[in-house]
């Protein structure tokens, strides 16, 4: 077989850096405005903290289920058993629609970010269309291309955000971050909730995984990048209480944007750091919608049987994704559009998890009686 038509094994450093590239998108910029809402600095430690562990619960859990049918992803575990053929479309259609709106939505906020900071006079359809036609494009290279973009653009956005947080650190007043109060239960549930919305993308190992050698389904490569997400997320959000105090990022639209400004450069190398700073995290939130694009067509042509014409269905969701992602027309309907989609995806991870957990049993169960 040549190299061209062997399966591409992914090695846990690349699951790794697809984990972080695929999570720190969105929410990085508004993750710290959502756990002001809900209340003061307590309360947004506890509830990344809780949102990080139990993250990390479900790669445990999951990747050991994944040990049992390796090779395979989930929907195809699913399709080789007798009841399961049809209940694996029904799956497999509502993971094709999760990662098309999700596809949706962060172009949506791409278009906005970028209207607000960077391009004031260019149409945010514009710029929406021609990040999909980039994303399009990096699709037709594979698996192998998606995993690559990952490798080349998160050590960037990583280094970055944590020499901002650096920079920054004179600004810090430990003042601001008082008073040090645990909150209710509400407010601490309410925290979890938009700290797990905001680490949603960790689904993806339920079809990467699939990529994987048996020897190399390790955890320890996740949770490290698990660990990263939340060392940037809670830095961020603690730094923004500290700079403008819990009050003031409440009301801010994208709370590190406003961070980023507050760097000053000597010499005015840089007059707008804020440009900077959105470059950067457009490379990041190019990797998400790159994996959520190649998603959606990987499984929407796998779960249809799409044989002919499956090199023009890239296109097809990328035109789809632009009428989706102008249904919203504000910022905070696209917000809303976000939970709803994040909603989503927190539903389909636990059923699939339930699906994953009855294939175990049943494959063991048939073992058993094999014997």
């Amino acid at each position: 077989m040549s190299s061209n038509t062997r399966p591409y094994n992914i090695v846990p450093v690349e699951i790794s850096m697809t984990l972080i590239g695929m999570i720190v998108g969105i929410g990085i910029l508004t993750l710290p405005r959502s756990l002001a809402e809900e209340g003061g600095t307590i309360v947004a430690l506890l509830s990344i903290l809780i949102g990080s562990l139990l993250t990390i619960l479900f790669i445990v859990v999951y990747t050991k289920l994944q040990r049992n049918f390796p090779g395979e992803t989930l929907l195809e575990a699913f399709t080789n058993t007798k009841a399961g053929s049809w209940l694996a479309k029904f799956l497999g259609m509502a993971f094709a629609c999760y990662f098309l709106l999700l596809l949706a939505y962060e172009t949506r906020i791409l278009s906005i970010v970028v209207r607000i900071y960077l391009l004031i006079d260019t149409p945010a359809e514009v710029v929406a269309a021609v990040f999909l036609l980039t994303t399009t494009y990096a699709v037709t290279k594979g698996l192998q291309g998606i995993i690559h973009l990952n490798l080349m653009f998160v050590p960037i956005t990583v280094f970055f955000l944590i020499a901002m947080m650096i920079v920054v650190l004179p600004e810090f007043d430990y003042e601001l971050l008082l008073p040090l109060t645990v909150g209710d239960s509400r407010s601490i549930l309410q925290g979890v909730k938009e700290t797990t919305l905001s680490l949603l993308g960790v689904e993806i190992i339920f079809f990467f995984l699939a990529a994987m050698k048996k020897e190399n389904l390790k955890v320890a490569p996740m949770i490290a990048s698990v660990v990263i997400i939340f060392i940037l997320y809670l830095g961020i959000t603690i730094i923004s209480f500290a700079i403008f105090s819990v009050g003031t990022t409440e009301v801010l639209t994208f709370p590190t944007v406003e961070l980023v400004k507050e760097i000053e450069i000597p010499g005015g190398v840089f007059e707008r750091v804020e440009a900077l700073m959105i470059t950067i995290w457009m490379m990041s939130i190019f990797n998400t919608m790159s994996v959520a694009h190649f998603l959606a067509t990987k499984i929407v042509r796998e779960t249809l049987d799409i044989k002919e014409h499956s090199r023009v269905l890239p296109s097809w969701i990328t035109l789809v994704t632009l009428i989706i992602a102008f249904i919203p027309r504000s910022i905070s309907e696209a917000f809303l559009f976000g939970e709803i989609v994040g909603f989503l995806g927190i539903g389909l991870i636990i059923i699939s998890l339930v699906c994953a957990t009855w294939i175990v049993l049943k494959r063991k169960k048939q073992q058993g009686g094999a014997r």
